[in-house]
């Protein structure tokens, strides 16, 4: 495996950057070319999971959109330390929303 030391303006890069993916570990940074998804087909499991997902999403969206309900889990949200859609989208993924 090839080593090379990253020119400084570089070092912090991290994530995808034109099909190029910057990775950090504790041993240094290593860089791969990004992972060609079109060809993975998801199980059955991997499309419920992403559709449950998307499910919260909308929950989430709906209590941006309802004043009691934002009011609700933005005072839970401010209890735990944790962002609104966090608390949301976690207690849809548990059933626990809480309703009016």
């Amino acid at each position: 495996m090839a080593k090379a030391e990253l020119n400084p303006a570089l070092k912090h890069l991290r994530g995808n950057v034109d099909g190029i993916v910057f990775k950090h570990y504790s041993y240094g940074v290593v860089v791969t070319r990004a992972p060609r998804m079109d060809r993975i087909k998801p199980t059955p499991a991997q499309r419920a999971h992403r559709e449950r997902f998307r499910q919260a999403g909308d929950f989430h969206r709906k209590v941006l959109a309802d004043p009691v309900l934002k009011k609700r889990y933005t005072a839970i949200a401010r209890k735990k330390g944790h962002p609104l859609s966090a608390v949301t989208l976690a207690a849809f993924m548990k059933q626990r929303p809480a309703t009016r």
